[in-house]
C-alpha cells in the first residue's frame, strides 16, 4: 500500500529530475549558441585588427619566407590559429602564419564566414578584405577547439544545476518526512 509520504516523495523528486533535465538541455543548448557567436564574433575583430594593422607597403615585397624566431621558452602554436594575407590583384600570399597551408584558407577568397577542412580536421574561417579591394586577411581557428570551450561550459553549468537538484531533492525529502 502506498503512504501518502511516499507518494508526496516520489511526485517531488520527479518533479525536480525533470526540472533537472530541462534547465541542463536549455543550457547546453544556450551555451552552444552563445559560443557560435562568440566564436564568429572573435575571428571577424582577429581579421579586423589584423588588417588595420597592415601596412600599404606589404603590397609590394615578395611573400616572406624567414620568420622571427620567437624566444627560447616560447613556442609557435600555429595548430591553433592561422592567418594568411592575400594580395587580391595578382592572388599572391604575403604572409601567413607558422603551419599554414600555401593554398588559401578560404578557397573563394570571398568575403565573410566558411566551414573548411585544413588537414583532415575542422576549422571554421572568416575572410576580410580591405576597403580598396587589395588586400584579403583570412583567419582560422579549429572547431574543436571551440567544441571544446562549449562543453567546459556546458559541464560547469551542470555541476552546479547537479547540486542545486541534490540540495532541493535533500529538502523536499526532509520536508516530506516531518
Amino acid at each position: 500500500m502506498k503512504t501518502l509520504r511516499r507518494q508526496l516523495t516520489v511526485t517531488l523528486l520527479l518533479t525536480l529530475l525533470l526540472a533537472w533535465i530541462g534547465v541542463s538541455a536549455f543550457q547546453q543548448y544556450e551555451t552552444m549558441r552563445a559560443q557560435t557567436g562568440v566564436r564568429d564574433l572573435w575571428l571577424r575583430d582577429a581579421a579586423t585588427q589584423m588588417l588595420a594593422s597592415l601596412p600599404v607597403s606589404l603590397l609590394g615585397s615578395v611573400a616572406p619566407t624567414e620568420r622571427f624566431a620567437p624566444p627560447g621558452a616560447e613556442l609557435v602554436d600555429g595548430d591553433r590559429v592561422r592567418f594568411h594575407v592575400w594580395s587580391l590583384a595578382d592572388r599572391r600570399l604575403l604572409m601567413r602564419s607558422p603551419e599554414s597551408p600555401e593554398a588559401p584558407l578560404s578557397a573563394t577568397l570571398a568575403d565573410g564566414y566558411a566551414d573548411v577542412t585544413l588537414d583532415g580536421a575542422a576549422w571554421r574561417v572568416f575572410s576580410l578584405t580591405d576597403a580598396s579591394g587589395r588586400v584579403q586577411v583570412q583567419v582560422a581557428k579549429p572547431e574543436s577547439e571551440w567544441r571544446a570551450r562549449s562543453w567546459y561550459s556546458v559541464k560547469r553549468g551542470l555541476i552546479i544545476v547537479s547540486i542545486l537538484f541534490v540540495l532541493l531533492a535533500a529538502v523536499s525529502c526532509a520536508v516530506v518526512c516531518r
